[in-house]
């Protein structure tokens, strides 16, 4: 992806960015001073006027820290291989076995969070394992003879913490804010996630080069270590999904189980497994493709970079559009309008048409959370929501992910780019076609809330 190139022009200019390091120093600063504002916050009590409010803030920082952790190990890739010579292909391993770990897991952490009903605890566990693997990270540069035991169990622990927060956020919003307004909010939620995998790139290269390699990523745990101390006190006081299903019209003896919800949301989690395949299957290969196509890989940067800002506003639109227009209709469109941004995107060679397509690409597919997620919140009841959130999610969108990427390895083997993009772009159009004919309801009428 685009971000490893980035860091490794940091790499190559470090000597030049130490004479002058205010940049970098005030960007970690300010995040620094962010983090300990919203602790204060906390700490004397000036909570927000309502728990709505609560719930969005909190999780809101709960999402941007965890996808900004997420890039931390694809990062560090170019930092092992540069620094400490070890092998790239190697280490491309750790970011499939970070999405399975996280895919196949995220099924029994829901199925937990929805019998405990402690899912702003979990929320804050998750954050809280991301901050250790970030620690543990870090000590390759320290004991460079363990380096490959090290940085295999930081993967697997990041995976681990990378299953929470998700499915268990979008829980969370939705108990909180009902099926009518969450998709707003899920969409507002989302976009936060899009800005800490926008900042966090610049964090993590400003504290290296402030502190060093190791020294460094070690900073960056304790700031994610910090961030689920912040999580955990703003969010421990919150009903359970439980305590509140039980207040609901339901009577407290009736009990709701996965049943006749099963055929919707094992197929809805095929049709997400197929997209999220398309999706970060190709998106991985994009800078090598863009650079082949314009051949300078500081321009690819910039266009890259530029075209995916749209997603940080796309997200609460198209949750406000899930409200108003129904989580089917949202999906369709966006499933549509990607495939036909990224045909459009490959059939040109102009950079300013290459940046504007995949931005609107970008705009429309990285979307997932509002408009899958809040999808789900409206077809099936609230008792259910962790667990069934958490196989969209966790084996839909995680693992489908992997797929892609798996898919694309073995596509560019034999064909090349150009051609393995567009059976990515098949087996997108054929998710979102199976999408439009697959079954539409899973609730009964009386269920459901509009």
């Amino acid at each position: 992806m685009y971000l490893p190139t980035v860091h490794h022009l940091l790499i190559k200019n470090q000597r030049i960015l130490k004479v002058n390091r205010n940049p970098l120093f005030f960007d970690f600063l300010s995040f620094f001073i962010f983090t300990c504002y919203v602790v204060t916050l906390d700490t004397i009590n000036v909570k927000a006027n309502s728990t709505s409010i609560s719930c969005l803030l909190y999780t809101s920082i709960a999402h941007m820290a965890n996808d900004g952790n997420f890039l931390l190990y694809s990062l560090l890739i170019v930092y092992y291989s540069k620094s400490l010579g070890l092998g790239i292909a190697f280490l491309g391993i750790g970011p499939i076995a970070v999405n399975l770990i996280s895919g196949v897991l995220t099924g029994p952490i829901g199925l937990y969070a929805q019998r405990s009903g402690r899912i702003g605890t979990l929320i804050a566990i998750g954050i809280m394992l991301e901050g250790v693997s970030a620690v543990m990270f870090s000590l390759p540069f320290f004991y460079l003879g363990l380096s490959y035991w090290f940085i295999f169990t930081a993967a697997g622990i990041l995976g681990i913490g990378q299953a929470f927060y998700h499915p268990l956020g979008a829980s969370l919003l939705n108990t909180t804010y009902g099926t009518n307004k969450a998709p707003r909010y899920l969409g507002i939620n989302g976009s936060m996630g899009s800005i800490g995998r926008a900042i966090f790139p610049l964090i993590i290269g400003g504290v290296v080069l402030l502190f060093g390699y190791g020294r460094g990523i070690q900073v960056v745990g304790i700031i994610a270590l910090a961030f689920s101390l912040v999580i955990y006190a703003g969010l421990r006081e919150f009903n359970s999904v439980k305590k509140m299903s039980s207040s609901g019209p339901r009577n407290a003896s009736q009990k709701v189980s996965l049943g006749k919800y099963r055929s919707f949301i094992y197929y809805f989690t095929a049709v997400v497994f197929l997209r999220s395949a398309f999706y970060l299957g190709t998106t991985t290969y994009l800078a090598d493709y863009v650079t082949s196509i314009i051949n300078s890989p500081f321009l690819t940067t910039v266009i890259l970079t530029v075209a995916f800002i749209p997603p940080i506003i796309g997200q609460p639109i198209f949750g406000n559009m899930v409200i108003k227009k129904g989580g089917r209709f949202v999906n369709l469109l966006t499933g549509y309008f990607s495939v036909l941004a990224f045909a459009l995107f490959m059939l040109t060679n102009n950079e300013y048409l290459l940046t504007v397509l995949l931005g609107a690409y970008a705009f429309v597919a990285f979307t997932g959370f509002p408009v899958m997620l809040g999808y789900v919140g409206q077809k099936v009841p609230k008792e259910i929501l962790p667990f069934s959130n958490s196989l969209v999610w966790g084996i839909g969108n995680t693992i489908g992910s992997s797929a892609g990427v798996g898919l694309m390895v073995l596509l560019i083997s034999f064909e090349s780019l150009a051609l393995s993009f567009w059976v990515m772009i098949l087996v997108g159009l054929i998710s979102i076609v199976a999408f439009q004919f697959g079954p539409r309801k899973a609730r009964e009428p009386e269920d459901i809330e509009y």
